[in-house]
């Protein structure tokens, strides 16, 4: 077992649809998944439901495709699964969703796929698309649920909403940034939200996890969900680190320190190191980091920078401290520090990408205008009030 892993049991969805009764033969299923959800043997869930027994004819691929090993960003083509031999039909190529000729023959779609907690990881809204055309096709729709690696304390959300405008598929609705939900939870208010009265949709819970734990917190079996989310601990990080993809700052993306580092040539680590650690808020430390990175934005080049560590997930406040650190950055590079375009197949152009990640121009404004001298608004920007009573009618877990 891992050493970050505790002795806490948890059974994800799949592990509940294994043991559960065994399934009606005349039904026939599409799965949207990649090899990344596994149930608590580790294996890939598509493999543990065919074991079962489920008929399934077609699946269906998020970004990064059906392994989730695809480049960030980039189309991922049909295929066939070569395991099984069933046609694999990408929900990140052509179309975000599934094109008509792929109801023919389905009874029902299951849907298991990792959370990562954050707007704007993609894998919520292909669910969403999934969501509509289910409702459209009159295909039920039943969701194999997995906790929030972030936890779920609905006091820990983080915003800022998104303003009309801002709406992507890094964002297609109006949620926090740090959302405290399941996919689970997150579809039944989609589904009301969005008006999806004729979606029948069941959601298959987990047991043995509540809204506190992190991935720190619980066993089990761990598989990389993108090429660039590498380890347990990455996925505490990510909300901190991904804003710098709209900058000229490495997050060593896909490298050893993916997405729990920042560095480049102009940094000079312990002078970036000390201001950072007097301003963050509590939960995470950053200590200095110096690399050369053999490819990404500064291949060849010695870099210098942090590598960020959470000291405590129970409290630390990911969005806040990616704010601080860009503020920092700003502040004390200002010579230095751009923002970037980041080109991805939804938004070829890569314009107003950490507008489209943060939902708009207010972080932006703040970080442009001397912000170490106006740290009290930070709160007030990432503030989501009105959030835990919103989804309060949705919530499965307590």
């Amino acid at each position: 077992m891992d050493a970050w892993a505790p002795e806490k049991e948890l059974l994800c969805g799949i592990d509940r649809m294994e043991t559960s009764s065994p399934p009606d033969p005349s039904l026939v299923y599409g799965l949207v998944t990649n090899d990344s959800a596994v149930n608590k043997s580790g294996m890939p869930v598509k493999q543990a439901l065919l074991k079962a027994g489920y008929r399934i004819t077609r699946l269906f691929s998020p970004e990064h495709g059906l392994q989730a090993r695809g480049v960030d960003g980039a189309a991922q083509p049909d295929r066939t699964d070569p395991g099984s031999g069933i046609p694999v039909t990408s929900l990140y190529g052509d179309r975000l969703e599934p094109p008509p000729e792929t109801r023919s023959g389905l009874d029902a779609i299951l849907f298991d796929l990792p959370n990562a907690g954050v707007r704007f990881y993609t894998y919520l809204w292909t669910m969403s698309y999934m969501m509509e055309w289910c409702d459209k096709e009159g295909l039920p729709l039943i969701i194999l649920d997995r906790p929030n690696p972030l936890g779920a304390d609905l006091s820990r959300a983080e915003g800022p909403m998104i303003t009309p405008g801002y709406y992507s598929f890094i964002g297609r609705w109006n949620i926090p940034i740090r959302f405290s939900l399941t996919m689970g939870e997150l579809a039944l208010l989609l589904k009301y939200e969005m008006g999806l009265e004729k979606l029948s949709l069941q959601i298959i819970k987990t047991e043995g996890w509540n809204r506190m734990d992190t991935i720190l917190d619980w066993r089990y079996p761990f598989k990389p969900p993108s090429p660039a989310l590498l380890s347990p601990t990455s996925y505490l990080t990510y909300p901190c680190l991904c804003f710098l993809e709209a900058t000229n700052v490495s997050v060593d993306r896909g490298g050893p320190g993916s997405f729990e580092v920042a560095h480049a040539p102009w940094i000079r680590a312990e002078e970036l190191t000390d201001a950072f650690n007097l301003y963050t808020p509590p939960g995470m430390e950053a200590l200095p980091y110096r690399c050369v990175e053999p490819q990404g934005q500064y291949p060849g080049l010695s870099g210098e920078g942090l590598r960020l560590r959470v000291t405590d997930p129970a409290v630390f406040r990911p969005v806040k401290t990616g704010m601080i650190l860009l503020a920092l950055l700003r502040t004390s590079y200002p010579d230095h520090f751009s923002w970037v375009p980041y080109p991805t197949l939804v938004n070829p152009s890569g314009a107003r990408h950490f507008e489209l990640l943060s939902g708009g121009e207010g972080l932006k404004s703040w970080l442009e205008n001397e912000p170490l001298r106006h740290l009290d608004e930070l709160d007030d920007l990432l503030a989501v009030p009105s959030w835990a009573e919103r989804v309060e009618a949705f919530l499965l877990y307590r």
